[in-house]
């Protein structure tokens, strides 16, 4: 409210685009309950999406992903986010805006997402690569910050989120496609990606 791209609607991710039932943050809503929330936004299958944050790029890769996995491709994310379109000299706008309610078909990539159990499945499967996002201290169970218990999943390997950034935007794609091969996970048939909580696992994802 305070200050937006003119136009832009704002995507709640914390309480319309998660299941704030299960006691944990962001798990992943049914997909009829995620189409009814993105047809409240005014999101229908035809319309090209662009998302943006205005704090950590990974907020969008989140929202990104979610639109992804209910099968619409039309989606782009504003590299730099709100940050980069004021330092363009862009305008921005204060106060709430919307778009017409529509309706919204999901056509659901259930690949997209996996469980407990396929996490467990994978941890002896070489043709998957299981990637924690997180820092190297957060999957070293060195540092002061965990997620209820220090450490990471077995066989997990490590590249932070961050390393794919320069500041609030990507790097270029020439060095993000050195980085994730040297990680393993652009020549791996299958990639997890995890964190804490699922929203800076979608920025390694997304760079895939």
């Amino acid at each position: 409210q305070a200050g937006h791209v003119p136009g832009a609607a704002f995507m709640d991710l914390i309480r319309a685009f998660s299941d704030t039932t299960t006691g944990l943050g962001f798990s992943l809503p049914s997909p009829d309950q995620l189409a009814a929330a993105l047809g409240a936004l005014g999101i229908g299958n035809d319309n090209p999406v662009v998302i943006y944050s205005t704090g950590q790029i990974m907020w969008a890769t989140r929202a990104f992903w979610l639109l992804r996995y209910c099968g619409h491709d039309r989606v782009a994310v504003l590299n730099g986010g709100l940050k980069a379109w004021r330092d363009a000299g862009h305008p921005v706008t204060s106060g709430d805006e919307s778009y017409s309610p529509t309706r919204f078909e999901p056509q659901t990539r259930h690949e997209m997402f996996v469980d407990a159990a396929g996490v467990q499945a994978a941890m002896g499967d070489s043709s998957t690569c299981t990637v924690n996002a997180l820092s190297p201290e957060v999957y070293a169970g060195t540092g002061d910050h965990h997620y209820g218990r220090r450490g990471h999943i077995p066989g997990s390997l490590n590249l932070f989120y961050d390393q794919l950034m320069d500041g609030h935007r990507f790097r270029p794609a020439e060095m993000l496609t050195r980085t994730l091969k040297d990680s393993g996970m652009l020549d791996a048939p299958r990639v997890i990606t995890y964190c804490g909580g699922g929203i800076s696992a979608t920025v390694d994802a997304f760079a895939c």
